[in-house]
């Protein structure tokens, strides 16, 4: 570090929040190593200007590496691999493919409706719900095959408090199991399923991956 300069500081929460978003984005975030180690205060890294020093000011701190952030975000890279519905190559339709029931991709209040033009205008619209249907992947596989995978529920709380988020209505999906959470980056999923209708605890500043078991 720069003599001077400000020790290292950040938060581990806000980083993994901006780190989960990783597999949901149809264009990924350019993440950079630095987006994944404490950031120092030093005012040329809060005005980008460290892009043209080769020295101790733009050096990453591989030896204070946060190891626990590093391996959540390998394992988020792992999980957008595995997952289809996350990284498809044709734009989502809105609407019924393939006979379903309900479309590729569904947006919802954190009451539990689907959002109308009216909610998108209110201020909790900054928090909502997104389903990603893994039975409507319109864009065939390299053969021609047609792609199916599981099917996902969202929940971003942007809120700076606690906000809980009702599950829609059981065309959704009738219980999900829970395989994200960025408020916990360290913690492995645990076993608990929710219903079709019941309210999913969402911390501050953050994002809650849900998976569709029934």
């Amino acid at each position: 570090m720069q003599a001077g300069a400000s020790p290292p500081k950040g938060c581990i929460i806000p980083h993994a929040a901006l780190a989960g978003l990783i597999p949901f984005v149809e264009h990924v975030l350019a993440l950079r190593p630095r987006d994944l180690l404490w950031a120092t205060a030093d005012p040329a890294w809060a005005f980008g200007l460290a892009y043209c020093q080769d020295n101790e000011l733009s050096w990453y701190d591989w030896e204070h590496a946060d190891q626990a952030l590093l391996e959540f975000t390998r394992r988020l890279i792992g999980f957008r691999r595995q997952h289809p519905v996350f990284h498809r190559r044709r734009w989502f339709q809105g609407r019924p493919l393939h006979g379903s029931g309900v479309s590729d991709i569904g947006w919802f209040a954190p009451g539990g409706a689907e959002m109308s033009e009216e909610h998108w205008a209110q201020g909790f619209a900054k928090s909502l719900g997104v389903f990603l249907n893994g039975e409507a992947i319109a864009s065939p596989g390299p053969r021609g095959e047609r792609i199916r995978d599981d099917s996902f529920y969202l929940l971003f709380n942007d809120h700076y408090e606690p906000l809980p988020f009702t599950l829609p209505a059981r065309d959704w999906g009738q219980e999900w199991a829970k395989v994200l959470d960025t408020h916990e980056p360290r913690s492995e999923p645990d076993d608990q399923v929710y219903k079709a209708g019941e309210q999913v605890p969402v911390e501050a500043r953050t994002l809650v991956v849900l998976r569709r078991v029934a």
